[in-house]
């Protein structure tokens, strides 16, 4: 038997857990599967147990708690009573003890060494095509600030919005028979996007998902919305302060102008109480919402208004004019 790898997964022994760990086997599982664990999965065979970690602080949070069991993971430059277990790589280090394999269809698992791999055990529910479009970037703690730009050559360019550097890691695996499942909802897509990046949403329901957003000049909230019956798909970046009335009719001329130059997406300013935004979206009616699609939307919305949202702070401030303004964005 085997068990499933998602993101990075923290593998054991049932063995050692058995001999080590307080109540053993099931109370380990019983921790990762609580609300107080970071854990995002965990299952188990005969054998090995598998517990997946988005977010590898998370996994090394975990490694080091089992530690104070003396379930120790690194002996001498090898796995040794603990593998971590990337899902698209493999071991982290070097491991004697467990085999695994990405499968055809695009999961990975893996199982102990010696033995047959034989049925696969994943938590009920689970599908391959949720491994599929599941990937991990090494974005660190700060994985919020972080949104796609585009893929070239096999690779995947990032935005940091603390530092306004590019950073490149490997793209999604791509399927090629996903086109012949059955089609999932646009929410589920657009979450799908939210979890690829390490957002934790603020709020989310069958039609939106809320998040927070810290930019270099300013946090701001970016607001997805789907309507599953026009298959419509919108992304909103609310900026985070309201324009006096005196001061709308200059933002409006300073957003007017860099609409003007935008090929994606637009600046709004509601006149009646001051809110601004920026909007992109699709329509994808007789189509699909891929989530490469849904993540080219939030990008482009985030960087927007990271990039051009200083200009409406100046003219809201009054330091410098709407023309003078926009010129100075548009040019840098």
């Amino acid at each position: 038997m085997s068990v499933l790898v998602e993101a990075l997964s923290v593998v054991t022994r049932r063995s050692t857990l058995d001999d080590y760990y307080p109540g053993g086997t099931d109370s380990y599982l019983q921790l990762a599967n609580s609300e107080a664990s970071s854990a995002r999965l965990a299952c188990v065979d005969e054998e090995l147990t598998s517990v997946s970690f988005l977010r590898p602080a998370d996994a090394q949070q975990w490694i080091d708690d089992l530690a104070a069991y003396n379930i120790f993971h690194i002996h001498e430059g090898q796995s040794f009573e603990i593998v971590c277990i990337d899902q698209r790589l493999g071991p982290t280090t070097p491991c004697d003890w467990i085999e695994w394999r990405i499968h055809p269809d695009g999961f990975t698992h893996c199982w102990l060494a010696g033995t047959e791999p034989g049925l696969m055990i994943a938590p009920e529910g689970w599908t391959p095509k949720r491994s599929r479009r599941l990937t991990r970037r090494e974005a660190g703690d700060d994985s919020h600030r972080m949104v796609p730009l585009a893929v070239e050559d096999g690779l995947e360019y990032w935005l940091d919005l603390s530092t306004g550097r590019q950073i490149l890691g490997l793209p999604e695996r791509p399927s090629s028979d996903e086109s012949d499942e059955e089609e999932e909802s646009l929410i589920d897509t657009v979450r799908a996007a939210v979890e690829h990046l390490e957002w934790r949403p603020d709020f989310s329901d069958d039609h939106s998902v809320r998040v927070r957003i810290a930019g270099r000049r300013f946090n701001f909230a970016l607001i997805l919305v789907v309507d599953e019956d026009a298959r419509t798909f919108v992304a909103y970046a609310t900026l985070p302060v309201a324009v006096e009335p005196a001061r709308r009719a200059a933002v409006a001329e300073v957003m007017t102008r860099i609409n003007y130059r935008l090929r994606l997406g637009t600046f709004d300013l509601d006149f009646d109480d001051g809110e601004m935004r920026f909007r992109s979206g699709c329509d994808v009616e007789g189509g699909t919402l891929t989530q490469h699609m849904a993540l080219t939307v939030i990008g482009n919305v985030c960087a927007s208004v990271d990039r051009y949202g200083s200009a409406m702070m100046r003219v809201m401030f009054g330091e410098v004019s709407p023309e003078d303004a926009a010129g100075e964005v548009l040019a840098s």
